[in-house]
């Protein structure tokens, strides 16, 4: 199981993050839902696929978008 810590999260902005890498993906309707219960969610995708969430972005104080590497 892929443990994601608070070091691998990083307040970017959306635009930001968008210029790192041509694959964000964004997150939709994330005020129905808790960071913890995001969170658990990114580490569900952490076990499924082969990658490790590595940055989030965040925007206006939401997480918007998060960046996986493989």
């Amino acid at each position: 199981m892929v443990e994601i810590s608070q070091r691998k999260w990083i307040d970017l902005d959306i635009t930001a993050l968008a210029n790192l890498t041509k694959s964000v993906y964004i997150f939709e309707g994330l005020g129905e839902y808790s960071l913890e219960q995001i969170e658990q969610h990114l580490r569900t995708l952490n076990e499924r696929f082969p990658f490790e969430v590595v940055f989030v972005a965040i925007h206006d104080g939401t997480l918007v978008g998060w960046v996986g590497v493989e």
